[in-house]
This record gives C-alpha cells, structure tokens and sequence, in this order.
C-alpha cells in the first residue's frame, strides 16, 4: 500500500523549506512508507510481527530526522482520534545522527508488538476493539491499515426463545471458548459462568437455581476448548444494588452472557405480558 504523505506546513514562512511563484510552499521530498501486521486480528496480550518500508522513490534525498542509527522507523496508533505511537521494546543504539535516504534506498525495520502504546508518558495497553496503525519515518507517516484486537475469551449467548411471557421459561445457552494456545484465568471462585440483564441503567446478574461455593480458586479455561453451560431462565435478576431477586416486568431487555472478566456483545429479548 503506497503513500506519499508529506509534513504540513501552514504558510509560506522562514520555517518554510521554499516558496513557489504563487507563494505556496514547497514541501520536501516524502518517502514511500508501508507497514505489514503479521495478523490482521489477534488477541489482547498476543505479540504481532509489524514491519515498516520506507523507500525513497524520488531522485533527491530525503530527510528522516535525527536519532538513533539502528532504530530510525516507527509506528503510529489511532485511539478516540489521537494519534499514539506505538510502545516498543527493542535495542537501539544511544547515538543521535541524521538519517539521510538516498534516492532509490529502500530501509526496512520489523519488531513484535503487543498491542501496547504511549499514551500520557505511560505504556497502555489498547482494550479490545479496531485500531489504525501507520509506519512513522522522522515526521513522514505512511497510509494507515487496520487491525482488530480481540478477547482472548470469546462469549456468547443464545436465549431460545428470545421474547417469551411473564411467568414462562427461557433456554439460556453460554458458549465460553478460549481463542489462544494456553490457558487462559477466568476468574476466582465458583459460579462465574452467567449473564447481565441491563434494567433501570444498571447490568444485574440473571438469578440462576444453583449452589454456589464460597471458595476463591483461580478457575482456568485450558487452550483451544470451548465450554456450553445452559439452564433454564424465568426472567428473574438479582439486583445489583438491593441484592434481592427481582422479577423483571414486561418490556425490551439486553442481555450478555459473562464468563468471569470477559463478556460478550448483548442481545436484545422481550418479556411479554
């Protein structure tokens, strides 16, 4: 993917490298900067391969700035519309020279990336969702591709059938399954398979007949399995601030199935009268 994106410059000033007879500035040369995610999703905690291209396709050379030798190309990062560079653990020489393209010359940097940023002078790490990135050389930046960070835990739920009368019965189906190559900690104690009714703006777990311990054992989901759970549901919540069951009146109710930490998308079902 090719890009020709050049630094702004807001007026024709001193700052300016030249100006045109018309008065516009004169922006300097811009490489062809190109970056490759070695997997278009992954998830949260998995380390990616991104490698950035900068290659000088003019016939004068290109400035990228000052800083280290070995560590001359970067990436960027789009989140809530602010551009974040990318937080990268590599070695990099403690020299500072100015790195010169020479028409024709092609550099080529790749490091493994965990999905973390610098954001407020801090490491962050980016929360599930779809992000920009875009290779950096000095103040160049290439054209963005996108990538998709996932849960390590993927949920789900099926309520069969989803509107059903006050008083009846639902069929409640969870589907918890494990996207990585290890276990992965769910949380800690018993029970920790349910779902969130949204009611009066606050998410309440369904009220589920069942014994639960009180113990607090770290509860794992082991690589690559996928767990099922089901019982049936009445429409009854326990609420979250009162700490009682309540029964849910007639109306439109969101509800997604929570597996410890992790939560899946909502779904929408209707209580009728």
């Amino acid at each position: 993917m090719k890009a020709w994106i050049m630094p702004a410059l807001a007026a024709c000033t001193l700052l300016a490298a030249a100006c045109n007879d018309a008065g516009d500035p004169v922006l300097p040369e811009s490489p062809y900067l190109d970056i490759k995610v070695e997997l278009e999703t992954f998830t949260v905690g998995e380390t990616v391969l991104v490698t950035v291209t900068a290659e000088n396709q003019s016939d004068t050379k290109v400035d990228l700035g000052y800083g280290s030798s070995t560590c001359v190309l970067g990436a960027t990062v789009w989140l809530d519309d602010e551009e974040l560079p990318m937080y990268l653990e590599r070695l990099c020489t403690a020299d500072y020279v100015r790195r010169l393209l020479d028409p024709g010359e092609r550099l080529v940097e790749s490091w493994n990336w965990s999905g973390d940023v610098w954001r407020e002078n801090a490491r962050y790490t980016l929360p599930a969702g779809t992000y920009e990135l875009a290779g950096r050389g000095g103040e160049f930046v290439g054209e963005p591709v996108t990538v998709t960070i996932k849960e390590p835990i993927e949920v789900a739920i099926d309520i069969d059938p989803t509107y059903f009368a006050l008083g009846e019965t639902a069929f409640v189906t969870m589907t918890v399954t494990n996207l990585m190559d290890a276990p992965v900690l769910i949380g800690f104690g018993s029970c920790l398979i349910n779902a969130k009714v949204e009611f009066e703006g606050q998410d309440h777990p369904m009220a589920i007949d069942r014994l639960c311990t009180p113990d607090a054992i770290p509860r794992y989901i082991d690589a690559g399995v996928t767990w099922t759970p089901q019982w049936d549901w009445n429409g009854d919540i326990r609420h979250a601030v009162e700490h009682r069951v309540v029964t849910l009146p007639p109306g439109t109710y969101r509800v997604a199935g929570v597996a410890g930490r992790f939560s899946g998308p909502p779904i929408t079902i209707e209580i009728r009268e």
